[in-house]
């Protein structure tokens, strides 16, 4: 089985809308097309208009009314060019981006009949940018955060309305973070003729949890210990908090949000696919401590009603359904469909399908409180143990390279079996012979399969075995009695050096193959 990824391919196409919503532009005066040299008009026509070869051409392009932000910085957003014949949508658009930009209180083009065509003048007012940002009151809170939540800066176009919308950020910020009655106000900044903004922080008490409560929640099911478990929203021991470094407990949104999805995910996972959550945050008459209650609405449990397979051709239902924790009549439960999922992969993995894909699906019925279970199984191509080379890192010498042979329990010819690659994977681990201590530049031998990167690895691999008939002989698995024999659709999956210091499984298709199953078993290790 190959992996193709393609990348997605997407267009992206500019339209420039004109005035009133529709495609067009800001159209020059008549006035443009006769008169005398030298006559300056203002474009007060608007509507919509298409580029027209007789349209005059552009002698140049000038910048007037700048002072603080360079010529530069302006022509690097206007896009008209002169030597090209006026395009109006195009002005248009220079002079949306230029306002875009919250740099100028007012941009109007202008143009001047000369010789061989028109210039074209932006005449722009600018907004005046701030000298200083400053915050004040601020005690507990660091001003760098603040200045971080506010996204203004000193050298900034002074615009009221960022102001006025920085103060706002600061506010939420510093009531998430746990001061629910903080203030803040912009006494400099959001008035004209203002030089900087100023902001004063009035923080008030910081609330820490007092409380953790859970409403709604089966105490048999949901206790609230197990509960308390999942959310990180936690109460300080003995409401004494400074005793213990580091501490916050602040009642922060964040945290109360993150719990609520930790929360609702714990119950679906139980089955409980309608549950809901609300959060209720409630502060003494100081408004130092808060108490945190969730509010639970369960709902009802869902039970599943019929467990299905989809494209099994190499194991009966009843193999699979055999070793399944998850049956009809039981209530749904996440832990155990995905023990099912790990059963079934186990029983192709045994049979050498390692790259057997299992997708479980929950389908709702019309009827509420079941659900179907219906797992649709994508088997892939059955792999046999090909070559087998050995890297470690470091010298290689012989002994070496069978002192880690004669602990695989994998052979040439034998059908790919995943239990008999773990065992081997744990032997090599437990053999003692490697170094496993990271501090000391090891690392515990590893298997890991893996697909082949691009076509051209995928073509290398698809050669034909040098001796495609020489398999040993493998007993039957004593779970079902039924040996398959070898096949020309079955891939071999070589143990190869790699140039990165491991040893990795990888595939190699039968001659003619289309579709080569990929895959590597890793093995980092430093011997000693």
């Amino acid at each position: 089985m190959a992996l193709y990824c393609a990348a997605p391919c997407a267009a992206w196409a500019q339209f420039s809308p004109g005035m009133g919503g529709g495609p067009g532009g800001m159209a020059p005066p008549p006035q443009l097309m006769g008169g005398k040299s030298g006559e300056h008009v203002h474009p007060d026509l608007v509507g919509p208009v298409y580029v027209d070869p007789t349209m005059p051409m552009v002698v140049d392009v000038r910048i007037e009314g700048h002072a603080k932000n360079s010529l530069d910085q302006i022509r690097a957003m206007v896009r008209t060019r002169s030597g090209r014949p006026l395009d109006p949508r195009m002005v248009e658009e220079d002079v949306r981006r230029l306002h875009g930009s919250k740099r100028f209180l007012d941009v109007r083009p202008t143009y001047t009949k000369v010789a061989g065509g028109v210039v074209l003048t932006y005449q722009v007012i600018e907004r005046p940018k701030l000298a200083y940002v400053k915050y004040a009151g601020n005690r507990k809170v660091k001003t760098r955060s603040l200045a971080k939540q506010s996204g203004i800066k000193p050298g900034d176009s002074a615009d009221p309305y960022a102001v006025e919308d920085a103060r706002g950020k600061i506010e939420q910020w510093l009531r998430d973070k746990g001061h629910s009655r903080a203030v803040v106000t912009a006494t400099e900044g959001t008035k004209p003729g203002d030089q900087g903004a100023v902001f004063m922080i009035h923080e008030g008490p910081i609330q820490r949890v007092g409380k953790v409560r859970f409403v709604g929640n089966d105490p048999k099911l949901a206790p609230d210990g197990r509960l308390q478990q999942l959310v990180q929203t936690k109460k300080p021991f003995l409401r004494i908090p400074y005793l213990f470094a580091g501490f916050k407990g602040f009642a922060e949104k964040d945290k109360v949000d993150a719990d609520v999805d930790a929360l609702t995910a714990y119950y679906r996972a139980l089955g409980y696919f309608q549950a809901k959550i609300a959060p209720e945050v409630m502060y003494d008459d100081d408004h130092e401590w808060a108490t945190v209650q969730f509010v639970i609405s369960e709902g009802v449990r869902y039970k599943v009603r019929n467990v299905n397979f989809i494209g099994n051709t190499k194991r009966t239902v009843e193999q699979l359904r055999e070793p399944m924790t998850l049956v009809s009549g039981d209530y749904f439960n996440q832990t155990k469909l995905s023990a099912d999922v790990t059963a079934i992969e186990e029983q192709y993995g045994r049979k050498g399908y390692l790259f057997a894909a299992i997708q479980p699906e929950t389908r709702f019925l019309e009827q509420p409180g079941e659900v179907d279970l219906v797992y649709k199984i994508e088997e892939g191509a059955r792999c046999r143990i090909g070559a087998i080379n050995v890297h470690i890192q470091g010298d290689d010498p012989h002994t070496r390279r069978m002192t880690v042979l004669n602990r695989l329990d994998v052979r040439p010819g034998d059908i790919a079996d995943i239990r008999k690659i773990r065992d081997s994977e744990r032997r090599l681990k437990a053999s003692g012979i490697f170094m496993v201590d990271p501090t000391q530049g090891g690392e515990p031998p590893k298997i890991v399969f893996r697909a082949p990167d691009g076509d051209e690895e995928l073509e290398s691999y698809a050669e034909k075995p040098k001796d495609p008939g020489n398999f040993r002989g493998q007993s039957p698995d004593p779970e079902d009695g039924i040996v398959e024999p070898p096949s020309d659709n079955d891939w071999i999956v070589d143990l190869v050096e790699r140039p990165d210091n491991s040893f990795q499984y990888v595939p190699r298709g039968r001659a003619g193959a289309l579709r080569p199953v990929a895959g590597a078993v890793a093995a980092n290790a430093t011997g000693r």
